[in-house]
């Protein structure tokens, strides 16, 4: 349970001052951390404070390769025309 073992985590994203942005979320359908509950709450959050949120679970997200999470990065940006 991340409040017990990580309880700095539930207060971090409670008090995230963000506002007004356009915000990308890529978190793991499998991620034990953050869990994809944990990733829509925050979303909710997020927007919220006003932000234009994306949340984005990949089934097989490696997280111990941040560096294999570049493709899904990228194609956001593009959809954007951003690239």
């Amino acid at each position: 349970d991340p409040d017990v073992v990580f309880p700095w985590i539930k207060r971090e994203k409670e008090g995230l001052k963000i506002r007004g942005q356009t915000i990308y979320l890529l978190s793991g359908e499998d991620d034990i951390i953050a869990t994809p509950e944990g990733a829509k709450n925050l979303k909710k959050h997020l927007e919220k404070e006003g932000n234009t949120v994306t949340l984005h679970t990949p089934r097989h997200l490696p997280h111990h390769e941040p560096q294999r999470a570049k493709h899904y990065v990228k194609k956001f940006l593009l959809d954007l025309s951003l690239l």
